[in-house]
């Protein structure tokens, strides 16, 4: 017995035997992550069926957070070379006129 292959809140799961195992799922949206996992069981009469248990843990989008900080981190690090190397072209300058 096998459970379906399955897209439900915002992951992924593979068709799956039914082995009360817990099955990880796929965080399908870009910009999300976390543990998400369920248990394909056997069920019905004799086991004659399978499904999926209910999701435990999320999908956590992280981009509004994580992702945003490391932008604003690299144009805060572009931004100092810039002006460490306008800094630096002055000094050359001055020097040069002396």
């Amino acid at each position: 017995m096998t459970c379906p292959a399955i897209h439900e809140e915002n992951a992924e799961w593979d068709e799956t035997i039914a082995n009360g195992e817990i099955i990880y799922g796929k965080c399908v949206q870009i910009g999300y992550d976390g543990p998400i996992s369920r248990v394909c069981v056997q069920d019905g009469i004799n086991g004659t069926t399978a499904s999926w248990s209910t999701i435990f843990g999320s999908c956590e989008g992280f981009f509004n957070f994580f992702g945003l900080f490391t932008i604003i981190k690299k144009i805060k690090i572009i931004f100092i070379n810039q002006i460490q190397n306008s800094i630096h072209k002055k000094k050359k300058l001055v020097m040069h006129v002396y």
